[in-house]
């Protein structure tokens, strides 16, 4: 992961399967060198107000062994209509593709790993 990515020339695209193969939502988030900084040891994309789908934080972040962890907030009048409360429990699929070498960070979660703590609300992260 190059602290450059996102902030001249890389698209990023996510992606929420809930059971299907087919996309249950879709969210591109297009290079901005205003919006994508490096930090330490990843990259970060903050827009308060959600231009690009809805898409409000992206965290990416090296971790051990090789491994990134990826955060994603998206809300507001942006981001593509999606009933939260219709999509299945589990199990989930949910990927970040870079555009520009087409490496996938993808995590796939049981029922167990997703939790609606409110109404519209999803969150999902693996449990040790």
């Amino acid at each position: 992961m190059s602290c450059r990515d996102g902030q001249q020339t890389t698209h990023y695209a996510f992606c929420l399967y809930g059971g299907t193969s087919a996309a249950t939502l879709e969210l591109a988030i297009p290079p901005d060198a205003l919006r994508w900084s490096a930090v330490r040891a990843g990259l970060r994309y903050a827009d308060r107000g959600g231009d690009a789908a809805g898409v409000t934080r992206v965290a990416l972040r090296r971790g051990r062994e090789g491994r990134v962890r990826v955060v994603l907030r998206a809300g507001g009048p942006n981001l593509p209509p999606l009933r939260v409360d219709d999509v299945p429990v589990g199990p989930l699929m949910v990927q970040l593709v870079n555009s520009e070498t087409g490496t996938c960070f993808a995590s796939a979660y049981a029922a167990a790993d997703v939790q609606r703590p409110r109404p519209g609300v999803l969150e999902a992260e693996i449990k040790p």
